[in-house]
């Protein structure tokens, strides 16, 4: 089900380890954050993990989520919420939100859903 592992995928975020959200994401996985596309693994594990630094403690949400099909076959998703982090950044409190549109597929053989694609911008 594409909402649980959006949750999933979620959860695995807010563990702070990128070897736990790996599993949630296509081989072909590509990441674009304020107009910076990031497309290679490498690339992404090393974004998320200066983020995980850079903000402490912190926790990722998601809300006002729509989901749409985009092919006849239900193997393809757009996913578009709001995410809503807070966390401490140099002993401040902070928070803010955005948007995110988010692209799973199916995988063929396991029929897991898996992130293909994350836009994120902020608000």
């Amino acid at each position: 089900m594409p909402l649980t592992s959006l949750n999933q995928y979620i959860a695995a975020t807010n563990t702070h380890e990128f070897e736990k959200v790996l599993p949630h994401l296509d081989s072909s996985f590509s990441h674009i954050f304020n107009g910076q596309l990031r497309d290679q693994m490498d690339e992404i594990k090393a974004y998320f993990t200066s983020n995980w630094k850079a903000i402490q403690d912190e926790d990722y949400s998601v809300r006002d989520v729509l989901y749409t099909y985009v092919d006849t076959n239900e193997t393809v998703l757009l996913v578009i919420y709001t995410y809503h982090f807070k966390g401490i950044q140099n002993g401040q409190l902070i928070e803010g939100q955005g948007k995110a549109t988010n692209i799973f597929r199916k995988n063929d053989l396991t029929k897991k859903w898996v992130l293909l694609h994350e836009h994120l911008s902020k608000s």
